[in-house]
């Protein structure tokens, strides 16, 4: 008994990150940075299955580290409703 609620419940999370909804991007950063000042730059997006960002020179930044790759996955079962979330954060350090 035990085996098939894990089987069914391993079937309900696999089909709800399945379900797709749609794709958002977010970037954030300071809004004013000091020159040689480091600071931190983030894209989020809410894809567990994205390649790493191509980005070509960022002009009159020098890159200290990055991109680092975050994955956050969230499964929730309400009242028999599975819910699932799942993102994406690249964090680059610039100077």
């Amino acid at each position: 008994m035990k085996r098939i609620l894990l089987t069914t419940v391993m079937f309900l999370v696999l089909l709800g990150t399945a379900v797709a909804d749609e794709v958002t991007f977010v970037a954030q950063a300071p809004k004013s940075v000091v020159v040689n000042q480091q600071f931190k730059l983030t894209f989020k997006v809410n894809r567990a299955k994205v390649k790493e960002p191509s980005i070509q020179e960022f002009a009159d930044f020098q890159v200290l580290t990055g991109p680092h790759r975050s994955t956050q996955r969230s499964y929730q079962l309400i009242n028999g409703k599975m819910e699932s979330s799942e993102s994406v954060t690249f964090t680059y350090i610039l100077l």
